[in-house]
């Protein structure tokens, strides 16, 4: 659906400081001005979902944008066929820049998972997904919990590789590459089904793909723990 001014702003108080929006300013990733300005770009046929923040988020819809690894969602969608998709956090009000130090928490009780559950579920409702949305899970634990308490609701899931993984393989480049076509696979797969939005790679994405290749030797990478790039 279309969002209304009235929707994106009351969508900006409840779920600005962990959630945002798939698109990006490509001079400078982390000015979420745009986002306001490209409303008719927003949709909810298409949700992102990480697992928690890493790091306080000063402003509204600054999670996503800007960081470290997060330039590799920037380089994979904000000239794809999912540019301006929902993108929100699974686990909220938690910051833990170590996923097992979260997951650790969620095992003792100290998180309260059934509430996060329902909180998500509540945020769902409230940004207006459906049951045929498309939900792009980024990271193993993320798909774990989604595949335990929120598939039966939202079956229309694809799992990908986290963004902060590293090493042989996952250059920003070989992260593009793999999850398009993890995506271009399950939009084809699904399409019949749930109508999913079809990701097909157009000539933007071809070019900047090239780019991506053509600079590898040059990107310096940020060292991330283990524990953190395989959540």
């Amino acid at each position: 659906m279309r969002l209304s001014q009235m929707l994106f702003d009351d969508l900006a108080k409840k779920y600005g400081r962990h959630a945002s929006w798939a698109a990006w300013n490509d001079n400078l990733a982390a000015d979420v001005s745009l986002l306001a300005k490209k409303m008719e770009c927003l949709k909810t046929s298409v949700v992102m979902i990480g697992l928690n923040v890493s790091t306080h988020q000063p402003g509204i819809w600054e999670n996503f944008h800007g960081r470290d690894h997060a330039r590799k969602l920037m380089y994979a969608f904000n000239h794809s066929p999912y540019r301006g998709a929902y993108m929100t956090d699974l686990i909220k009000e938690v910051v833990e820049p170590n996923s097992a130090g979260l997951w650790a928490q969620i095992k003792t009780g100290t998180i309260d998972l059934q509430k996060q559950i329902r909180s998500f579920r509540t945020e769902m409702r409230d940004v207006g997904v459906t049951e045929r949305s498309l939900f792009i899970l980024f990271g193993k634990k993320v798909s774990q919990l989604f595949r335990k308490h929120l598939a039966n609701v939202y079956p229309n899931y694809v799992s990908c590789v986290h963004y902060s993984m590293y090493g042989k393989g996952f250059s920003d480049a070989g992260w593009v590459e793999k999850t398009w076509a993890v995506l271009e696979a399950h939009s084809r797969e699904t399409r019949a089904t749930f109508n999913t939005l079809e990701f097909v790679r157009n000539d933007l994405m071809k070019e900047q793909l090239q780019k991506l290749m053509n600079n590898s030797s040059g990107v310096t990478k940020t060292t991330v723990p283990a524990s953190v790039a395989s959540e």
